[in-house]
């Protein structure tokens, strides 16, 4: 079935199927990494946190690196939707000052991707160097 074509039983697309499975499963590894770090999680516990197929995050994601490659991309994409319209048109310290309200607030959120994120940098050192650059 082509990614345009609607689904009679879920009336989504394909491709929103997979974006939904995607959201889901990045918000559960950022759940479960807060808690628990990243090598004290494994597909399994992401796809039973997300409530899907144990095989799910294999296959969207291909490795586990590659999963918490796109946990930093989500979480810096995330960031960067709130510190653009704070910071608009604004250079030097105008901007830095916005940036850093944005990010200081973000710590007083019970927000798991940003726990996963400090997670994620405190545990670097030992990480695949693809993650280290990340």
């Amino acid at each position: 079935m082509p990614a345009t074509t609607r689904n009679v039983r879920s009336g989504r697309t394909q491709a929103e199927r997979r974006a939904s499975s995607e959201r889901r499963l990045l918000d559960a590894a950022a759940k479960v990494i807060a808690e628990r770090g990243t090598t004290g999680v494994s597909f399994a516990d992401i796809a039973r946190e997300a409530g899907c197929s144990h095989g799910l995050p294999g296959y969207l994601f291909g490795s586990k690196t590659d999963l918490l490659l796109a946990l930093v991309d989500d979480v810096l994409r995330r960031f960067r939707e709130l510190v653009e319209p704070a910071v608009g048109q604004q250079l030097g310290l105008p901007a830095l000052l916005a940036t850093c309200r944005i990010f200081l607030t973000s710590l007083d959120r019970p927000f798991s991707h940003t726990r996963a994120i400090y997670v994620m940098i405190g545990e670097a050192a030992g990480a695949p160097p693809e993650l280290q650059k990340a």
